[in-house]
């Protein structure tokens, strides 16, 4: 799973998929960003890395057949209307456990503006990627969103990964 979201969205609380499956991947872009030197002071680049850094990490993931029975590439969006996005951004400016990663977001966003901007630029893109799925999501209702988030990964008709590795886990035959 790659998470690609805009910032309050409800996606750290996902990671619940990944803890529930063994060897699962879950690449958060802003966290693989934070790993690279000066990331602050180099948004563009830094970002760009991040990126190319995760599709590595994915590629070499997959390569090594830990794949799960599902899709091979699902986009799911998890999104709010722009109004509460926008509230559940400045509302967690007041979490003391966030406070570090929402500075860091207001900075990298330019703050709620940009957090609107970014808001209508992911419009755009959804525009774009007839595919993708959308979950939307509500403050608090985080089993709520994480239900979406299964049913949009699960869903009949959706295309279905080969496992590359020779063996199947115990209980399963390769897919």
């Amino acid at each position: 799973m790659i998470v690609l979201d805009i910032p309050a969205s409800a996606s750290r609380r996902l990671r619940r998929y990944v803890r529930d499956r063994p060897l699962a991947l879950c690449l958060d872009l802003d966290g693989v960003r934070r790993l690279i030197g000066r990331w602050d002071s180099h948004e563009t680049e830094s970002g760009l890395l991040a990126r190319t850094m995760a599709l590595e990490m994915a590629r070499v993931h997959l390569l090594g057949g830990h794949i799960q029975r599902g899709p091979t590439v699902c986009e799911v969006v998890l999104m709010d209307s722009k109004a509460n996005a926008v509230a559940r951004f400045q509302a967690r400016g007041e979490a003391v456990v966030l406070a570090v990663h929402h500075r860091e977001a207001v900075q990298m966003v330019a703050g709620s503006k940009g957090l609107a901007r970014m808001y209508d630029r992911l419009l755009a893109v959804l525009a774009e990627r007839p595919r993708a799925t959308v979950v939307h999501t509500r403050f608090g209702e985080t089993e709520t969103a994480y239900q979406g988030v299964l049913a949009a990964i699960t869903a009949p008709g959706r295309p279905r990964a080969r496992r590359t590795s020779t063996s199947a886990p115990s209980g399963r035959r390769p897919g």
